[in-house]
């Protein structure tokens, strides 16, 4: 039997989930300080301004975020689009770090 979830963020409120994160997501709608979309029909509340800003750009169609590639036109409204992207048509490997560990040969590590 899976764990369900329920609202306590608002009296009065006793919805339920089957997952955690949308338990939160839900829960961020309560909150004074949500930023919440003003698109007609949609439900959409973070607290996180960058996350409601990559959201309202779905709705807008606007592509903010361009593939660095030469040659590459490839534009998306989200930024892990663009990475999914870069790894899959580009090789991208992310962020590597170099690493120093004791009696090894410094190395790369994503």
């Amino acid at each position: 039997m899976s764990k369900k979830y329920t609202c306590s963020a608002e009296p009065g409120c006793k919805q339920t989930f089957t997952k955690f994160t949308e338990l939160k997501r839900h829960e961020a709608a309560h909150s004074t300080e949500a930023y919440t979309c003003t698109w007609p029909g949609c439900n959409f509340a973070t607290l996180l301004k960058k996350s409601y800003d990559i959201h309202c750009d779905k709705h807008t169609g606007e592509q903010r975020w361009i593939c660095p590639q030469d040659g590459c036109d490839y534009k998306t409204n989200d930024p892990s689009c663009l990475t999914r992207h870069r790894k899959t048509k580009h090789g991208y490997r992310g962020r590597l770090y170099y690493v120093y560990r004791s009696g090894e040969d410094p190395q790369w590590v994503e």
